[in-house]
């Protein structure tokens, strides 16, 4: 019966949203720790929620529980919305008889998650939207402005200054090839769209992302602390190293991270510690490899892996911080420069327009 689910998984992807999922889980964990019965407790859940599709969702788990069915085993037949990671720890907490609070520990996760990708986010947002207003700047300038002044300058019999020229002919150009301008980036964006899960193009993408000037140290950043806040809640819950390793590297979607994550698993698997492969990372920095030793010396590797990884969050923020203090002004400036030549290049030959009209 639970099979049945999984056909239809497909019909509630776009319609469900990850803070559906948050509150959900959120609801849940409240309501076992007040002792309301599992299937009950999913029952009132799917009444009072106004997403009609996750209410489906709901109703279908509810069904199959009464039928006898495990939640972990419900809520694996969706993994747009239940990933490996959130269901493993399900069962871990319906093993242990603790599933109100392994909900609990999972919805701490995923709300330090969504903070961290909305801090991604608006890591990204900020500087494309200073640099989008700097191109429809530009644009209405090569656009509008310098063919105007292009006109006006043909009705003087006179030779205009190189560099009214060069403007002048960049403008035209951008006018008389605008169509086959946006058909080429429209086709860079179809081709990356066809290609994106291609391993060569994965590959090339996320070297790109993680050494970009900047932002690529919030990227890098951003996949240590995911990868130490997942490792670190999945050994927390009890599920052994090897598999955590395992739930760790299907959660990442960094090419250069699942490499790093599979050679722990490999060298993990031989009876080395962790540290051992981290020596070797281009990834992890020697600060993440030295706390990881001391954590696995004093038997206390979860904690000291959501350590790191709420430092790593410290530092994020100040990366944006820094971020929004520095591109705006870089941006600011290169405008700057590219407007003066312009006006430069539109005044020259104003400044000789007495021997012009000679």
């Amino acid at each position: 019966m639970i099979n049945n689910i999984k056909g239809k998984s497909w019909l509630f992807k776009s319609k469900v949203s990850r803070k559906t999922v948050n509150y959900f889980t959120r609801d849940l964990s409240i309501m076992l720790s007040a002792k309301i019965h599992l299937v009950d407790s999913i029952i009132i859940l799917s009444k009072q929620n106004s997403n009609g599709s996750f209410n489906q969702i709901l109703s279908s788990i509810s069904n199959h529980l009464k039928a006898g069915a495990s939640l972990s085993d419900c809520l694996g037949q969706y993994p747009k919305f239940f990933n490996n990671l959130y269901v493993q720890l399900v069962k871990v907490g319906e093993v242990t008889g603790r599933l109100d609070e392994m909900l609990n520990r999972i919805t701490l996760y995923l709300e330090k998650i969504a903070e961290l990708k909305r801090k991604i986010v608006q890591a990204f947002t900020y500087p494309m939207l200073v640099i989008a207003v700097a191109i429809l700047s530009l644009s209405f300038i090569f656009f509008y402005v310098i063919p105007t002044f292009s006109g006006i300058f043909k009705n003087f019999d006179s030779e205009l200054p190189w560099l009214t020229l060069l403007i002048f002919n960049i403008s035209n150009w951008l006018k008389n090839n605008f169509f086959y301008i946006i058909l080429f980036f429209m086709g860079i964006v179809f081709l990356l769209l066809r290609t994106k899960k291609e391993p060569k193009v994965q590959m090339a993408f996320n070297y790109v992302m993680l050494n970009l000037p900047i932002i690529g140290n919030v990227i890098r950043k951003n996949h240590i602390s995911q990868f130490c806040r997942t490792l670190g809640t999945l050994l927390g819950s009890g599920v052994s190293l090897l598999e955590a390793l395992d739930i760790t590297s299907k959660a990442s979607n960094n090419f250069y991270v699942k490499q790093d994550i599979n050679n722990m698993k490999y060298f993990v698997s031989k009876g080395e510690k962790l540290t051992y492969s981290l020596s070797q990372s281009a990834i992890f920095p020697l600060m993440v490899g030295q706390m990881i030793a001391v954590g696995e010396e004093t038997a206390e590797l979860p904690f000291v892996l959501i350590k790191i990884s709420d430092h790593y969050d410290k530092e994020i923020d100040a990366a944006i911080e820094m971020l929004s203090s520095v591109i705006e002004p870089i941006v600011i400036v290169l405008l700057g420069i590219i407007i003066g030549t312009i006006l430069i290049s539109i005044y020259l030959p104003l400044f000789n327009m007495s021997n012009i009209i000679q």
